[in-house]
């Protein structure tokens, strides 16, 4: 974070809210950033796969449910090398949904 200045207004990082915060300045150094970047980072893989995890759990179980998923897909991204766009993800209603409510 070296050059960066120490204005907590200036972003919206949580490494900004650490060089602006509280801390001691001796806490505000290049190897506590990188310590706390291998803890959100950490953090962020668990969580993520343990979702999907869950998530082909759930598809896997329920054979109808991946079915109705597969056709959702196949008919909304008929081209599967081609990379969708945010956009087109979120309309895709049963998707949305399976993705936002918890599972039997």
């Amino acid at each position: 974070m070296r050059g960066e200045k120490e204005n907590p207004d200036s972003g919206t990082t949580i490494f900004h809210g650490l060089i602006g915060g509280d801390l001691d300045a001796s806490e505000k150094t290049d190897e506590r950033m990188i310590d706390e970047s291998r803890v959100i980072l950490a953090a962020g893989t668990d969580t993520t796969a343990r979702a999907l995890a869950v998530i082909t759990y759930h598809l896997l179980a329920d054979p109808m449910r991946l079915k109705k998923l597969k056709s959702e897909l196949d008919a909304a991204l008929p081209d599967p090398d081609a990379l969708p766009m945010c956009s087109q993800v979120e309309t895709l209603p049963y998707l949305v949904r399976f993705l936002r409510f918890p599972h039997p």
